[in-house]
């Protein structure tokens, strides 16, 4: 009963509690926590956190969580090197019979960063203490390997995170694959940080 209560409460928490607000890419491991380094509160009215409980095959019950996607979240886009125009969606991988280019797969080229678990988010300023939130969390802004992130908006006025890929890299097949998992939080779970500014909605 008292695990119950205390969950109850968390939940209140998240969705009742006022917040203040404010404003990731190089694919260098597949652990996406490991990129987020400068992020910060922008935004708190719109989140929602499930909880529940699963089985794992060991017979062990493990915690459960969701978030309800925010259409407000950042938006990311792979972008030429003139970082006006969206990168191809696809390339060429050879010829036909009839000497017509083949295609590879699709790949996209722009999305919404997924709203995410993230943990130990300080209420106010940390004035009511932390509580988990659920949030959507973008690549912090900089120079890379395959090409600059930067923050920026749509022309609906949409944030954004923005790989723009330099010329030696846009058409390697590599760059193509640049896409949700290098510039956005992926993973549930992760620790909030106060070094994180101006790249979490929550």
């Amino acid at each position: 009963m008292a695990l119950f209560i205390s969950r109850a409460c968390l939940v209140l928490a998240c969705m009742t509690l006022p917040f203040t607000g404010a404003e990731r890419p190089s694919k260098k491991t597949t652990n996406s926590h490991e990129h987020h380094e400068a992020l910060e509160i922008r935004d708190t009215s719109h989140s929602v956190l499930k909880m529940g409980y699963s089985y794992s095959t060991n017979d062990t019950m493990a915690e459960w969580s969701g978030c309800n996607p925010n259409q407000n979240c950042f938006v990311w886009r792979r972008m030429m090197p003139d970082g006006q125009n969206l990168h191809w969606t696809r390339f060429t991988i050879g010829t036909g019979a009839n000497n017509e280019p083949l295609w590879s797969k699709e790949y996209p080229n722009q999305g919404l960063c997924p709203t995410v678990l993230v943990k130990n988010v300080k209420v106010n300023n940390g004035a009511f203490g932390v509580a988990d939130r659920c949030c959507c969390v973008r690549h912090r802004s900089g120079d890379f390997a395959d090409g600059s992130v930067y923050h920026r908006q749509t022309g609906d006025g949409q944030p954004t995170v923005d790989m723009v890929l330099h010329e030696s890299s846009y058409k390697n097949s590599n760059s193509f694959t640049i896409q949700e998992r290098d510039l956005c939080v992926t993973v549930d779970g992760q620790q909030y940080q106060d070094a994180w500014q101006n790249s979490i909605i929550c």
